[in-house]
């Protein structure tokens, strides 16, 4: 079921009292876009990072990996500021991408894979990040989608 805000007098962009909560800069900017927000847009990027580990689970053996090699690195998220403060002592880093496949191929060590939605945008800390483990010998990769990511993932281990 998809939910299209209406207009009031004006540029602003009315929602029922029961959806306001979820009224994101996701959200206006799939309006600004002209798309249609839909409720599970909220999670974009993370239905499509669960797509990729379950797709992954299913052919592991078929591109010759143990899958637990595919592993995410949780940094995202709302947190409390004793939470954030208590994993940041523990050595949670800014700009560390979501999925980490640490399997050597060709020049490279292993692969870094950042997911966006697709209107995601990849901020400075993880264009560094990115970067530095390019310059040691990674490949990273940003996929804006379930099929980016597993393109990304299928090339690396095919070459």
């Amino acid at each position: 079921m998809a939910f299209t805000p209406y207009r009031s007098k004006g540029p602003w962009v009315v929602w029922p009292s029961w959806e306001r909560r979820f009224c994101g800069v996701t959200i206006l900017r799939q309006l600004r876009l002209g798309r249609e927000w839909t409720p599970n847009m909220r999670h974009e990027e993370s239905d499509s990072q669960q797509a990729v580990i379950g797709w992954f689970a299913y052919s592991h053996k078929v591109l010759g990996v143990k899958e637990h090699l595919l592993f995410a690195c949780p940094n995202g998220g709302r947190r409390s500021a004793r939470e954030a403060s208590r994993l940041k002592r523990e050595g949670v880093r800014a700009g560390v991408p979501d999925l980490i496949l640490l399997v050597p191929k060709g020049k490279f060590h292993g692969l870094v894979l950042e997911m966006k939605s697709t209107v995601g945008v990849v901020r400075p800390s993880q264009k560094e990040f990115m970067a530095d483990v390019g310059a040691l010998g990674y490949l990273a990769v940003v996929a804006y989608n379930t099929e980016q990511a597993i393109a990304a993932i299928t090339n690396y281990l095919r070459q």
